[in-house]
């Protein structure tokens, strides 16, 4: 994402997966990190609130 610039889409690109999946990975990456895992996945305005990037 850092590379990317925060930009989903751009990121997903660069890895060969779509948007949503990517979406999916790092939603799924947070919700671990909230359950001690220990893995941060930095987060956009717009995925804190929910909307689509």
């Amino acid at each position: 994402m850092k590379k990317a610039n925060g930009n989903l889409s751009a990121a997903a690109r660069t890895l060969g997966v779509t948007r949503p999946q990517l979406a999916y990975r790092l939603k799924r990456l947070q919700e671990n990190d909230m359950s001690g895992a220990g893995v941060a996945v930095p987060q956009t305005a717009e995925m804190a609130a929910g909307g689509q990037q």
